[in-house]
């Protein structure tokens, strides 16, 4: 059974860096430890969310091309497996990752769609099915699945983000063998 679970972003203290000094190499080892804290707290993360996360955590609002350039030198240091699933680099903490995490308004608890790891999205979409015997019985239509994995991430309202979310984590599941069409047009946990 997959477990719902809140979102929450690590605590970590912002500390005010010059960016040349940043660069310089001056922090690489604080910057390491940091994304281990990161992905320790947060995984499964995106690359594209630790690296926001690490960078906010500097002080900096924005990934430049000076920046990227650095975090692409130092990002092989993280201590955590990582996998391409799609168009994302996810991070694993190596743990049980059979859970979902759903954001709210707060902002220590808040994810765009974009920033959700599709493995975790995935674990919501199977949930859609373990937690209803009656919808893992008879199946789904595509439709009827998109909206109950909406809700299942806290979702309320479409838009192009949450739709690419929704049509990788299916297409994921579906090369996977994680989900199935049945004969009747709809699709059931495999």
């Amino acid at each position: 059974m997959m477990e719902k679970r809140e979102y929450e972003a690590t605590a970590l203290t912002i500390l005010s860096v010059d960016l040349d000094d940043f660069l310089s190499g001056m922090y690489t080892d604080t910057a390491v430890k940091r994304m281990d804290e990161i992905v320790d707290c947060e995984g499964p993360i995106t690359e594209e969310l630790l690296m926001k996360r690490l960078v906010n955590s500097f002080g900096f609002q924005k990934i430049g091309s000076r920046l990227s350039e650095y975090l692409d030198s130092i990002k092989d240091r993280i201590s955590y497996p990582k996998e391409r699933v799609r168009s994302q680099v996810i991070y694993h903490t190596g743990r049980n990752e059979d859970f979902y995490r759903i954001s709210d308004d707060g902002i220590e608890r808040y994810r765009f769609s974009y920033q959700i790891p599709i493995t975790e999205a995935a674990n919501a979409m199977l949930a859609v099915f373990e937690d209803d015997p009656a919808i893992e019985a008879k199946g789904l239509l595509k439709k009827e699945l998109f909206r109950l994995f909406l809700e299942k991430l806290g979702y309320s309202k479409r838009g192009s983000q949450i739709d690419r979310l929704f049509e990788d984590t299916f297409a994921f599941l579906k090369e996977n063998g994680g989900i199935i069409k049945k004969s009747n047009g709809k699709f059931k946990k495999s």
